[in-house]
């Protein structure tokens, strides 16, 4: 498919340039409107029924036997004891709504400080509103949480719907672990270029700045 060039940049190539809580509005719009129950009418009377989003193919049993190996011994228990903890919120699914299912930094184009464009449905399917959060915090753009929580607050503004911050958590946990550990075991640098073990500093500390204690909190509810 070829589609018009149209200019701007990365959402990691501007994240450090842009006010977070404007582009997050801007990710809220575009989530809101794909995620309204309207907005799967017409790719189901294209193509029929739709299937599920191409969710993260690594269990959490894999993740918890595997993974640890490419962390610093330090990090191990903390890494099985956040793969179980993300199993267990996981467990219930959520609503399904139609979700674009791979919305990381490359696939947006920004032109300054405006969201021009959105590619890569390739992976569009349904899956919970919560699952296309889940490559917000990065990796790529540091340990701070001031992008996610600005696209969940305008995201319940304008939808009057909530969104539970431990089940989005939960699946970028599960994305960034499958991410590192095939990139690991395939010899290929995570996208950063960084080390797992820094890619679990960085999730601590995401985790701490929401106020989740994996293990030890209940999920909060994720619908008003």
């Amino acid at each position: 498919m070829i589609t018009r060039l149209e200019p701007g940049a990365s959402l990691f190539q501007v994240v450090d340039s842009i006010d977070r809580d404007q582009a997050g509005r801007q990710l809220a719009r575009f989530f809101a409107a794909l995620h309204d129950l309207s907005a799967g009418e017409r790719p189901r009377l294209l193509s029929g029924r739709l299937t599920g989003a191409q969710l993260p193919p690594v269990t959490a049993g894999v993740l918890r036997e595997r993974l640890v190996r490419w962390t610093q011994p330090e990090q191990r228990r903390t890494v099985m004891r956040w793969c179980d903890w993300a199993a267990a919120v996981l467990a219930t699914p959520g609503p399904a709504v139609l979700v674009h299912g791979d919305l990381h930094g490359d696939n947006q184009v920004w032109d300054h400080v405006e969201l021009q464009l959105v590619v890569d449905f390739e992976t569009v399917g349904t899956a919970e509103p919560e699952y296309d959060l889940r490559a917000i915090p990065g990796p790529g753009m540091g340990p701070g949480m001031e992008l996610l929580t600005a696209v969940m607050r305008h995201y319940q503004q304008i939808t009057g719907r909530q969104i539970s911050p431990e089940r989005a958590m939960a699946w970028h946990l599960r994305n960034a672990f499958n991410d590192a550990l095939w990139r690991s075991e395939a010899g290929i640098p995570v996208p950063d270029h960084r080390t797992p073990s820094q890619w679990v500093d960085d999730l601590s500390a995401r985790l701490t700045a929401l106020d989740i204690d994996p293990g030890t909190s209940p999920p909060r509810p994720s619908r008003t």
